[in-house]
């Protein structure tokens, strides 16, 4: 069989509310071996811009990037965070109500709105940064969300969005057509990647640059990883099979002295109009 693919009813309900990407943050939360937070990583090349900025950031997720950098977010930015998805919005919205610093100073900052990334309902002109933080490979039409985000940015502004390479979480690709040739899961990623995302963006913005992010996982516990493959593929494995792939899973890290190593390539192209 050929990799697995997800049809778009099937990325609105992977996003349909957090639970599927908070198992994925903790694994990488728990195991990575660049102990510098990817979150604050990303947001060190923001913070370039001018003190005075109107940012969006599509596909804000769980809000983790503004969760992370509460502490030195510029107080005079006016931020707008938007997801395709309600229960994402719903649940950034309680995450960054949740704390004192925000409820003080952020929350006067930011807006919420739902709405796709290729139909962005802001005029031309309209922000300094854009963040698309490991979200547009799931846009069903790149070029056309990559033409509504260079519409809406200013002159000189400047869009950062994350990606995977094609290298990325290879063992764990491994691991699965190992137990099922079906279960590829690299096929989700592949319309933005870091060999690819590049011409892509060229096609609408004058400078074009890759940052790299370098990191691993080595997992030491079977618990965290089965959690992130069941956000991934539940609806690829029935119920009668999960109890073998448990199996197989605990059965692997028994070969391997209870550690996975699993190769991370991920990184943030920087675009300039």
């Amino acid at each position: 069989m050929g990799s697995m693919l997800l049809a778009q009813s099937q990325i609105s309900e992977q996003y349909r509310n957090s639970h599927n990407l908070d198992a994925r943050i903790a694994l990488h939360d728990r195991f990575s071996t660049n102990k510098y937070d990817w979150m604050r990583w990303v947001f060190d090349h923001m913070l370039a811009a001018p003190a005075v900025s109107r940012v969006l950031e599509i596909g804000c997720g769980t809000g983790q990037l503004w969760k992370n950098n509460l502490d030195r977010i510029p107080s005079h930015w006016a931020i707008t965070l938007s997801d395709a998805s309600a229960g994402m919005i719903e649940t950034a919205r309680t995450n960054l109500a949740a704390t004192s610093f925000a409820a003080a100073s952020f929350a006067a900052q930011v807006q919420f709105r739902q709405f796709d990334a290729d139909h962005v309902p802001f005029d031309t002109a309209s922000f300094d940064l854009v963040i698309a933080n490991h979200m547009l490979y799931h846009v069903p039409n790149i070029d056309n969300a990559l033409g509504e985000l260079r519409r809406v940015l200013k002159p000189g502004g400047q869009l950062f969005a994350a990606t995977n390479g094609p290298n990325h979480m290879r063992e764990l690709d491994e691991l699965l057509v190992g137990f099922d040739p079906a279960l590829k899961l690299q096929a989700v990623t592949d319309q933005f990647r870091l060999d690819n995302g590049a011409s892509q963006l060229q096609k609408h913005f004058a400078q074009v640059s890759l940052q790299r992010y370098e990191s691993n996982l080595v997992v030491t516990e079977p618990a965290p990883l089965l959690a992130y493959v069941y956000s991934m593929i539940r609806a690829f494995i029935i119920a009668e099979r999960w109890a073998a792939f448990e199996a197989y899973v605990h059965a692997k890290f028994a070969e391997r002295g209870s550690t996975l190593f699993i190769q991370k390539e991920t990184g943030l192209f920087v675009a300039k109009n």
